[in-house]
């Protein structure tokens, strides 16, 4: 197979019908509720990639998503617009990183991904993407038994994000955090706590089947989260991210942690009452 890194919704699959229907639902009440189908539409569609983003940092537990996903849909009153292109790129390196697909990534793949990484670069003539795909690749290279094909995707990267910032290209200036009503500081605080948080809970992980019933290292999603929390800050600091893609985002942290917290409290009052 050519295209590796898209991951079929079975409807069969109770919780992927569940996710479907409830994204088509949301879509039609925004709609309702903005009068504007594309807000509609887009919240839709934060919704479900919030919920699929989080299958990909937790993928042994379904409720966690389902978490993520409504704490994302708790900012509707705040939406404006969404970077739905940088939600789905990221949401394709991190199942190239971690391998949950059950088929190594092929050149293809790695095609795909430097046109969409091309898109969004040339859309704000920023290098903070092509620092993201070559660090992803860098990191495929590792995991999938230091695989050539990664290491050269890596290096042209590199030399293209080094002629491009030759050109005038640089990473945006002003941080997400400086435009939030709230304030910065303690957004900041949040997100980063929520991510050691992640990352904590993350090293618990055993051995995760992926989408061909392989078993695969826990240490896999562990690195896929690490490269999760590095992209959510560099996108925060250095690219015009939208408010709601930059909650978007830390919804999933959030949603994975309060699920770990809250099952950790569980089994240990049963192991008490045991």
């Amino acid at each position: 197979m050519l295209f590796t890194l898209g991951r079929k919704i079975d409807p069969s699959y109770r919780t992927n019908l569940c996710v479907v229907i409830a994204s088509l639902a949301i879509s039609l009440a925004g709609w309702i509720l903005f009068e504007v189908f594309s807000k509609g539409f887009g919240l839709g569609a934060g919704f479900f990639l919030c919920w699929a983003l989080a299958r990909e940092i937790d993928p042994l537990h379904d409720v966690s998503a389902f978490v993520s996903a409504g704490i994302f849909l708790s900012f509707f009153f705040l939406y404006d617009a969404m970077d739905f292109g940088v939600l789905f790129w990221l949401l394709l390196l991190l199942r190239m990183i971690s391998g949950i697909c059950g088929k190594n990534p092929t050149p293809v793949d790695i095609l795909f991904l430097y046109g969409l990484t091309g898109y969004l670069a040339f859309s704000g003539q920023n290098i903070i993407y092509l620092i993201l795909l070559a660090v992803a690749l860098l990191i495929a290279y590792v995991r999938y038994g230091k695989d050539l094909k990664f290491l050269y995707g890596a290096t042209v990267s590199v030399l293209t994000l080094s002629f491009m910032a030759f050109h005038g290209w640089s990473l945006a200036s002003g941080s997400i955090f400086e435009n939030l009503l709230l304030s910065s500081r303690l957004i900041l605080l949040i997100s980063v706590l929520l991510s050691f948080s992640l990352l904590y809970f993350r090293k618990m992980d055993g051995l995760v089947p992926d989408d061909k019933g392989q078993p695969l290292d826990g240490k896999q999603f562990r690195l896929a989260s690490l490269y999760y929390v590095f992209a959510l800050f560099s996108l925060a600091f250095f690219e015009k991210i939208t408010l709601m893609t930059f909650l978007n985002l830390l919804s999933v942290i959030a949603g994975v942690v309060l699920y770990a917290l809250f099952d950790k409290f569980s089994k240990g009052e049963q192991r008490r009452e045991a």
